[in-house]
């Protein structure tokens, strides 16, 4: 009784009213949802398979072809040749690089792109399969595409063929545009915009991202680095500027220069500040895919600037970033109270570890004096802390064995103190520092990591198999289960074992489920939190410098509007404080209100323009005042008059967006017949074997026998698996061919209407082993109606053709949809003169229109004689067959209580699109409960207020 759509399915735990974690009166709690679909749609007949060739690149490199490959066949593995397959595809750019504006070097000429070249570029055309259901071709966009393929850009190939039944079958393929499937990436740490700090990169080679990201072992790099600017901004090397650059100014750290682009785009060899450190050359990558820069190549910045760390696999692409700050850069973001967390860049040896193993968190202090360390670590099962010894200046580590607390993943919060120290005047590499911040005083660096030891190897190999390959429908098939461990030895165990016919995955994709990694818990839990003292800590020589600042401030211009502030301000805060900033630049920013606005009410900003540091940005105002239209403001003279328009009243912003749709023709689910000399095909079973615990001996096999049923097609066979003591998962699955010689499926359209006249019939495929030129007969017959006159009539009743081997030839019958109900039809189809199959189809026949429902009523008055009661209705011109009227009489209120609780039921369920709107739906509980009131039968009622 499901209507049609999305249902979504809630578990829901009932618990004590304004119990623990609950809003009063709320005594429902979510434990797990499920949505179901309910539908009938047709299910498909054939598949398509589309992919890049094997063997070939699966990248594209600008102005390039792609190698593709494209099959269509029948569910049952018949291929189908002369498929009319059609090809859209579409060119998405990278989102806007940051060009030239940045650059000092002219780009890789294929990544360079002008503003709006990043729009798509789209088209279309078809491809057709050959005789054997294959094509392969290399493919590019045509000439007259609207631009060529460009480095970073992503080619969207999108496959839509329309079977023989008219089902409509899609698939995509995603290929990057790239010079190499390998992708370089480089991270440098965040203390490597740092002078004379070292500091180790994090060097990685995968396969590309949109091909899976894997990471790739044994791959050679050279890493190189280059001076872009000296310490005051200007260029050190002769190169073409863009347009937009006049200087090195605009440079910044972290800007990527060059992503897998070809090694051309770089500077020139004898510019390499590295060239005399051979073990910057020839890095490893090991089976993470990363190098370890750390003991084979020094790097660090020499000096302020801007300096190019690139890095290059051997004989592949090369990916390069900007690291460093020009002196006025520091000067206008200085070094400020987080300095330390900036400085050190703490980092783990690896990814993952075996249970018991030494982890080791890599630092490099840059300060003259020892850090103090405490490392706290462990899950939500199991925690652990240690204070090791403190760590000297340059390199140290910190050693953590990691036992059960980190298995399955564990978060590590690493916590390094420096002291004060009175001879710590400067930072290293003589930065400048904020105004605020006291090098000499105490610090603290919190950082937050994450190491995983893997449980113990819970894998077990499930290899499933069918007896043979092809199957008759209705035959008796059986499934072989083996179960084994790495080493191949066998394994006891339970398994599950089901059958799915794979035109229902298609239309429902449903991929098998790691059932070990469902199981295993989420242990790893959220990151520490820590409170530390050291944010309240001011130093002597801050205050006194936020003092005289302050001072000199309130000299200059009285009028200020300036909050207390001596702590430095930290990297990741939006602007510095106005005591830190340059004093001409906050004279000049900072005005006030000298009148008040006519304005009545309050608006967006505080009640000055410039509010200062830790000025809010609400309350009345001048600008909420300027919001309503009112006179032009005055200001003092400390800046130059600005002017300001009246804000415009804020409008709605509609979010709604358009959904882009797309409808596909379908038709209903064949059912089978019967017929002479043949078994017609009526059984037909989406999930024919479903068997959820059987249990597998020592042997570590296990065979099944199972009966297929009618369907005709593939279905795949699937098993999961746990060993007998629990600590091994697995599944596995095969596919399993379903077909005859010659096999028919249904061809007919969801329903009929009265008075429709249509061609419908079956698909018949001939298996790749039938012999040339076979003569076949189908005939079409229909069941005898249950009630006259017949829903359907036929107009022919046979067709006579010749096959081929793995054709397939659509065959319609002309018929007439003649009365209401439900018409049986069984198709036969005979190869040279022998019954081959038989199916029996189902064609609903329905009215011309909806249902219409009248009612009316009538007072009765109890007399000795009989009352005669004439009602009329006035019946439309209609097609005999074509409807039906059904009169339903009672006496009493109880028809009146049933419909209204009809009605009430169908507004209850706001799914439906023709659901009672909510005035009909208040209108019809205040009617029913007027008419249910006396069927309370001394029971209370509740008010409806």
């Amino acid at each position: 009784g499901a209507q049609y759509g999305e249902h979504r399915v809630s578990l829901l735990a009932f618990v004590r009213r304004g119990g623990p974690g609950f809003a009063p009166g709320d005594n429902r709690r979510l434990l797990d949802s499920v949505t179901l679909a309910v539908a009938d749609p047709r299910p498909p007949t054939v598949a398509m398979d589309a992919s890049v060739a094997a063997g070939a690149m699966r990248v594209v490199p600008p102005g390039g072809s792609v190698s593709l490959s494209l099959a269509t066949r029948t569910l049952s593995g018949v291929p189908l040749g002369g498929a009319r397959v059609t090809l859209r595809w579409r060119v998405d750019g990278r989102p806007t690089p940051l060009t030239c504006s940045y650059c000092l070097l002219p780009r890789d000429e294929a990544a360079e792109g002008e503003e709006g070249e990043e729009l798509p570029s789209s088209g279309e055309e078809v491809l057709v399969t050959g005789g054997d259901g294959s094509l392969a071709a290399e493919w590019s966009p045509p000439p007259n595409a609207s631009r060529p393929l460009k480095l970073g850009d992503s080619l969207h190939l999108s496959f839509e063929w329309v079977g023989p039944t008219r089902e409509v079958v899609s698939r995509s393929l995603a290929v990057p545009v790239a010079l190499s499937e390998r992708t370089v990436r480089l991270e440098p740490p965040s203390h490597s915009e740092l002078p004379s700090v070292p500091f180790t990169p994090r060097l990685t080679v995968r396969r590309h991202e949109a091909l899976g990201g894997e990471p790739v072992a044994g791959a050679t790099v050279a890493l190189a680095l280059f001076q872009l600017s000296r310490a005051d901004g200007s260029a050190t090397l002769d190169a073409r500027p863009s347009p937009e650059l006049d200087s090195a100014a605009d440079l910044f750290h972290g800007v990527e220069w060059l992503v897998d682009g070809r090694p051309t785009a770089l500077p020139p060899e004898s510019a390499n500040l590295l060239r005399d450190q051979p073990g910057c050359n020839g890095l490893t990558t090991s089976s993470e895919g990363r190098a370890d820069t750390a003991q084979a190549c020094a790097l660090q910045l020499p000096s302020m600037g801007h300096f190019l760390l690139a890095a290059c696999e051997e004989g592949g692409v090369c990916s390069a970033v900007v690291l460093g700050r020009s002196r006025p850069q520091w000067r206008r973001k200085p070094a400020g109270s987080d300095y330390l967390e900036r400085a050190l860049s703490p980092a783990l040896d690896a990814e993952t570890y075996a249970r018991g193993e030494t982890a080791s968190i890599r630092v490099y202090n840059p300060l003259g004096s020892p850090l103090a360390v405490l490392v706290a670590w462990g899950n939500t099962l199991s925690r652990r802390h240690i204070t090791p010894p403190p760590l000297p200046p340059g390199d140290g580590a910190v050693q953590l064995t990691l036992g059960e607390e980190c298995v399955g993943g564990c978060r590590i919060s690493l916590h390094l103190a420096a002291a004060s120290n009175a001879s710590r005047a400067a930072l290293p590499g003589d930065v400048p520092t904020s105004l605020l911040l006291e090098p000499r005083a105490p610090m603290l660096a919190s950082f937050d990591l994450a190491a995983s030891v893997p449980s113990p190897a819970n894998a077990i190999t499930v290899s499933v198999t069918a007896a043979r390959p092809v199957e008759l429908p209705g035959a008796a098939g059986a499934v072989t289960v083996r179960l084994a461990d790495a080493s191949g030895s066998p394994v006891a165990g339970e398994v599950a074992l089901l059958a799915v016919d794979r035109a229902l995955l298609q239309l429902r994709p449903n991929p098998p489920v790691d059932v070990g990694g469902a199981l295993s818990p989420d242990v790893m839990g959220g990151d520490y939190a820590a409170t530390s003292s050291y944010e309240q800590l001011v130093s002597a020589a801050g205050l006194a410098n936020a003092s005289a600042r302050l001072l000199s401030l309130l000299e200059a211009d009285p009028f200020l509007r300036l909050s207390w502030r001596a702590r430095a301000s930290a990297s990741d805060d939006w602007q510095l404080s106005d005591l830190e900033r340059d004093p001409s630049d906050v004279l000049a920013a900072n005005v006030g209100a000298l009148t008040q606005l006519p304005s009545g009410s309050g608006g967006m900003y505080g009640d000055d323009l410039r509010h200062g540091i830790d000025g809010g940005f609400f309350g009345d105002n001048l600008l909420g005042g300027a919001r309503s239209g009112g006179a032009p403001e005055m200001m003092l003279k400390a800046a130059p008059m600005m002017a300001f328009a009246a804000a415009a009243p804020m409008e709605a912003m509609d979010d709604a967006m358009p959904m882009a749709r797309s409808s596909r023709s379908s038709a209903g689910r064949p059912p089978p017949a019967t017929g002479p000399g043949v078994h017609v095909r009526s059984n037909f079973v989406t999930t024919p074997l479903f068997r959820p615990s059987l249990r597998v001996g020592p042997s570590g096999e296990l065979t099944v026998p199972w009966t297929l049923p009618d369907n005709t097609g593939s279905f795949e066979l699937r098993a999961y698996a746990v060993s007998d003591k629990g600590d091994g998962f697995g599944h596995g699955t095969a596919e399993q061919l379903v077909r005859k010689p010659l096999s028919l499926s249904a061809s007919t359209p969801r329903i009929g209407r009265v008075g429709d006249a249509f061609s419908c019939g079956v698909t018949l495929t001939a298996a790749p082993d039938l012999p040339a030129r076979t003569a076949a007969t189908v005939t079409l017959g229909l069941a005898p109606a249950t009630s006259q006159p017949a829903p359907l009539s036929l107009l022919e009743t046979n067709r006579t053709l010749s096959l081929a081997p793995s054709q397939t030839v659509e065959v319609a019958f002309e018929m007439r949809a003649v009365a209401i109900g439900s018409a049986v039809l069984t198709a036969r189809v005979s190869a040279s003169g022998a019954p081959a199959d038989a199916l029996e189809l189902k064609l609903p026949i329905l009215g011309q229109q909806p249902p219409v429902q009248l009612a009316t009523s009538r007072a009765l008055v109890a007399t000795a004689a009989p009352s005669l009661w004439r009602e009329g209705i006035s019946l439309p011109r209609a097609v005999p067959g074509s409807g039906s009227l059904t009169a339903t009489f009672g006496a009493g209120r109880l028809p009146a209580v049933e419909a209204i609780a009809s009605a009430l039921l169908r507004a209850a369920d706001p799914s439906p699109p023709d659901a009672i709107d909510g005035a009909s739906a208040c209108l019809g509980l205040v009617g029913a409960h007027a008419a249910l009131l006396p069927y309370a039968a001394g029971r209370s009622v509740p008010s409806l207020g």
